[in-house]
C-alpha cells in the first residue's frame, strides 16, 4: 500500500492503473502491468483484498463498476410503515436483501406466482430473486424492484391476500411507493476517530483578502492606520454512506477537523443534538486594523494574505441505537467522510508603492 500517489510509470510503488476494457473491465497496473485481482481473506475488514498477479487473464481480474449515485443506501434497521420491521444486509448490483425480524426469511420473489412471500433463509444465498433495487422518490419514500425479474413491487389484494406485495409492471404506479422507518428512539454517536493519514486535500491557494493604502504627501511621517479586517466563512459537513435521512433523535460528541500551518489538527471534543448531513457555515473575522509609519513623500500599500484548502476525511465512529422494542444496539461503523474548507496562515504584507497623482 502506497503512503503518497506516485505517478512515475517506472517506479513499482506506482500508484496509476489503466481500465482495461471488456464486458467490464479489468484494472491493469501501469509500472508492471499486472492485473489487479481481488482474493477472499476471511477475517480482513472486507473479507478480502486486492493484489498484483501476472498478466494472466481469469474471471478473478474482472471488475464490475456501480454509479455510486444511483445506489441507495438504507439504514441497517428500518421499519416499512405498514409491515413488520425488516433487517437489510447489502447485497451486490447494488441492491439490498430484506430479512424479517420476526420469522428470519428474506423477501422471495416466488418464481411461480407474482407474490413476494418469506421464504429464503438462508442469508449466504445471493438468488436474483431475493435481491430488491430501491429507487427514492422524495423525503423517506422509496420504490423497489425485484432484480430477477425486473418488475416492480407494488401493495395488491387478491384472494385471500389483501394488501400483500407483489411484482406485477415494469413501471411504478401509485401502489408502488413505501415509506421508510428507523425503529429507534435515540442515538448516540461517540468514539469519533478521524483517519487524517488518509485524508484527500485539495483546491489549496494562497490568495489576498483584502488590501488597503496610505499616502503621505508631506515631508514629515505620519501615523497612519490600514483597516486589515476581513469576514471569511468557514464549512464543516459530516456525511455517511445513508441515503435516507430518517429524522432520529441524536447525540453527537466529536472534535472538529480543521487545516492549520498546512496540516491537519482535530479540536476538543465536545457534545451536540444533530444529525448527519447538510453544510455548516461558521463566520470569522480575521485580520485587524494595523497602525503604520508612513514616511515622507511615500504611500504604503497594506495586504491580508491566506491559504485556504478544502479536505475530505474519512473516519469511524460507534453508534449506540435504543429501539422502540426497548432493545439496545451498539454498531462499529467506518462509512463516514468529514468535509471542511477554512484558512489558515494569516499574514500582513506591507510594501511601498510611489506616490501617484490622484493622491490626496
Amino acid at each position: 500500500m502506497a503512503d503518497k500517489p506516485e505517478e512515475d510509470q517506472s517506479n513499482e510503488f506506482c500508484t496509476l492503473f489503466e481500465p482495461v476494457f471488456v464486458d467490464s473491465i479489468r484494472l491493469r497496473h501501469v509500472s508492471t502491468g499486472y492485473y489487479a485481482r481481488y482474493l477472499q481473506y476471511p477475517g480482513t475488514p472486507c473479507g478480502g483484498y486486492l493484489y498484483l498477479s501476472d498478466t494472466h487473464n481469469d474471471d478473478d481480474d474482472v471488475c464490475y463498476f456501480i454509479d455510486w449515485e444511483d445506489v441507495v443506501v438504507l439504514p441497517d434497521l428500518i421499519r416499512i410503515k405498514g409491515d413488520n420491521g425488516n433487517h437489510v444486509t447489502p447485497s451486490r448490483d447494488g441492491g439490498i436483501r430484506l430479512k424479517s425480524t420476526q420469522f428470519g426469511t428474506y423477501w422471495t420473489d416466488v418464481d411461480d406466482s407474482e407474490w413476494v412471500l418469506l421464504k429464503q433463509p438462508d442469508d449466504s444465498v445471493h438468488a436474483a430473486n431475493t435481491v430488491f433495487l430501491p429507487t427514492i422518490l422524495d423525503g423517506n419514500r422509496i420504490i423497489l424492484k425485484c432484480l430477477g425479474n425486473g418488475l416492480f413491487c407494488n401493495r395488491y389484494s387478491r384472494d385471500s391476500r389483501p394488501s400483500g406485495l407483489a411484482t406485477l409492471n415494469d413501471y411504478p404506479d401509485d401502489w408502488s411507493s413505501m415509506e421508510i422507518e428507523e425503529p429507534v428512539i435515540s442515538r448516540k454517536i461517540y468514539n469519533v476517530t478521524y483517519h487524517l493519514n488518509d485524508a484527500r486535500l485539495y483546491n489549496e491557494i494562497t490568495d489576498s483578502l483584502i488590501d488597503d493604502d496610505s499616502s503621505n504627501k508631506s515631508s514629515d511621517p505620519v501615523t497612519s492606520q490600514l483597516n486589515l479586517k476581513k469576514t471569511v466563512n468557514n464549512t464543516t459537513n459530516w456525511s455517511t454512506s445513508a441515503s435516507l435521512t430518517l429524522g432520529v433523535k441524536m447525540s453527537l460528541t466529536f472534535g472538529v477537523p480543521f487545516m492549520e500551518s498546512g496540516s491537519l489538527e482535530v479540536s476538543a471534543e465536545r457534545t451536540k443534538s444533530s444529525d448527519w448531513g447538510g453544510t455548516v457555515e461558521e463566520s470569522l473575522e480575521v485580520g485587524s486594523v494595523k497602525t503604520i509609519s508612513v514616511p515622507p513623500m511615500s504611500r504604503i500599500k497594506g495586504t491580508l494574505m491566506a491559504t485556504r484548502m478544502s479536505y475530505d476525511i474519512p473516519f469511524s465512529y460507534t453508534q449506540h441505537d435504543v429501539l422502540k422494542n426497548g432493545d439496545k444496539k451498539t454498531t462499529v461503523k467506518n462509512d463516514g467522510v468529514f468535509t471542511g474548507n477554512n484558512g489558515y496562515g494569516y499574514r500582513y504584507k506591507i510594501v511601498p508603492l510611489p506616490l501617484s497623482d490622484g493622491d490626496d
